[in-house]
């Protein structure tokens, strides 16, 4: 059995994800299995040719971290994670829902396994996929997520203010260009710039190869302005500065290192608690969320919006939407409207 799939609960391996991962390992292509043969190489090692592929370290942490749950119930089962066929991977949803996994998360998974599988089909690890036919949760047509009415996010940023230039950068990036919680943690200063007139940053989006560049409405830039004069200030640097974008001062620490999602969590949490009280769990996607329903709220178009924040499918944002089905936003009036208003006589 496969190292991998002995580490439930444990730190995935150093080269499973993260930006320091080693060179590819020999070419799989044609040398996985032959006729007649045993196969040449292990789940492990077609999992991190499968890895190779990927640029993106929310992307790599996710998919690994699924395939560590994959293994790990294969290991408990006493399957080759290259033998295993449909039933295995039926009840490792069911495993999933007992442990109280989200639809959500359990699709996620699924669809995660479903693309390995098919690389190692692909690469002849395998004679069939063992995900072929399972069926996906089905998800709900609106997100749970709890998402910021347009008072509640002037509040929360008002607050993020109160809580220096930082803390309100980094916040309005989030409310005013719908970012996710890794997007502004991993830029640099070096990721600031200009296009066509307007202040830009380049982010790492998920799904896309290398950096998608996002514009910053004049709010958002002189946020930004005033913490950099701060930053530099404080780092000694000339004009805006270089390096790390946002950062953190550990204790016994000898200088600045890079925020991480999980203290993008922390603040807003913090903040949320301060802002809106009656939400006091707020999740970094609650942002997300009200990006989406303000906007639209606003009148910006739907594939703009989707655009903007970066979904491959319109679905997805229409699930983001919270006011999606109110009664006020009924195309009626705006075919009434349009129509002149005219009745039969």
């Amino acid at each position: 059995m496969t190292t991998l799939a002995h580490r439930r609960g444990g730190e995935l391996p150093a080269h499973m994800y993260g930006r320091r991962r080693p060179t590819p390992i020999d070419p799989l292509v044609g040398e996985v299995l032959r006729p007649g043969e045993e196969p040449a190489v292990t789940a492990e090692d077609v999992a991190r040719a499968w890895l190779l592929g990927f640029d993106n370290e929310n992307t790599l942490r996710v998919y690994g971290y699924a395939l560590v749950d994959w293994f790990a119930f294969c290991a408990d089962a006493d399957v080759d994670p290259l033998q295993a066929r449909r039933p295995l991977v039926e009840a490792w949803k069911e495993a999933m829902y007992d442990r109280g996994r989200s639809p959500k998360t359990v699709s996620a998974r699924l669809s995660t396994l479903s693309s390995f599988y098919a690389y190692a089909e692909d690469e002849e690890a395998v004679r069939r996929s063992p995900v072929r036919g399972v069926r996906r949760p089905k998800l709900p047509d609106q997100s749970s997520s709890t998402g910021l009415t347009r008072e509640e996010l002037n509040a929360f940023l008002a607050e993020a203010r109160r809580r220096g230039p930082q803390m309100h950068a980094l916040m309005v990036l989030l409310g005013l260009n719908g970012l996710r919680a890794t997007e502004p943690t991993m830029c640099d200063v070096e990721d600031l710039g200009t296009e066509r007139g307007h202040r830009t940053l380049s982010v790492t989006r998920k799904g896309k190869d290398g950096k998608v560049r996002v514009p910053l409405a004049p709010m958002t830039a002189r946020a930004l302005d005033t913490w950099l004069e701060e930053r530099a200030a404080a780092l000694g640097q000339l004009g805006k500065g270089t390096g790390l974008l946002f950062f953190k001062v550990k204790r016994g620490e000898h200088g600045p290192s890079r925020i991480d999602r999980r203290d993008v969590h922390r603040y807003v949490r913090a903040i949320g608690a301060e802002a809106v009280p009656d939400k006091p769990s707020l999740h970094p996607h609650d942002l997300r969320h009200a990006f989406v329903t303000l906007a639209l709220d606003a009148g910006v178009p739907l594939r703009d919006v989707q655009d903007s924040a970066g979904h491959a499918s319109p679905t997805t944002t229409r699930r983001y939407d919270q006011n999606r089905g109110k009664v006020d936003r009924h195309a009626t009036y705006t075919l009434a409207a349009y129509l002149g208003g005219t009745e039969e006589p």
